[in-house]
């Protein structure tokens, strides 16, 4: 995947970009499968919870009184009888914001395959707005940023 740094981009990712372009080969795979994990650990997880339509405890208070209440989108929401919290089965996971959850899937899996596109091109590959896959690419963005930060602390040595 080739991407090229312009001045329009917020300085924070044009750092993230150089940080990646720093690693080694070997570590720039294995910060590609970490994401990969992460990535579709959520979206393993979110869809086994949608076809359960359960959660075991409220995600505020983590009491397991709750009662059913309503649907949105397809999502069962969930009352806690606790502290009064509404709540769904993707809340506190990163795609609960996300209105179009496969078609997020499938971006992520078009970049991991290495079929990068440009905004607009994705968008209309997916049936989307260019601004949902600009979005959703600085979403990744910011993902891989604050794994670098976490992952990547200390004195990092590099020998060529």
């Amino acid at each position: 995947m080739s991407v090229s740094l312009s001045n329009s981009q917020p300085q924070s990712i044009k750092v993230l970009f150089n940080k990646i372009a720093t690693l080694s080969t070997e570590t720039k795979e294995q910060l590609s499968e970490f994401v990969k994990q992460e990535i579709f650990k959520d979206k393993n997880t979110f869809h086994q919870k949608i076809k359960e339509h359960a959660r075991n405890s409220c995600p505020r208070c983590n009491s397991g009184r709750s009662i059913k209440n309503g649907v949105v989108r397809g999502i069962q929401r969930h009352k806690c009888k606790n502290c009064g919290k509404n709540y769904s089965d993707s809340t506190g996971q990163s795609i609960h914001w996300i209105h179009f959850k496969d078609k997020w899937f499938e971006y992520i899996e078009m970049l991991f395959d290495g079929k990068y596109q440009s905004c607009r091109e994705t968008a209309s590959e997916l049936k989307v707005n260019h601004k949902t896959t600009f979005r959703w690419r600085h979403k990744v963005l910011n993902g891989l940023n604050i794994a670098l930060e976490e992952n990547f602390k200390g004195i990092i040595e590099s020998y060529s």
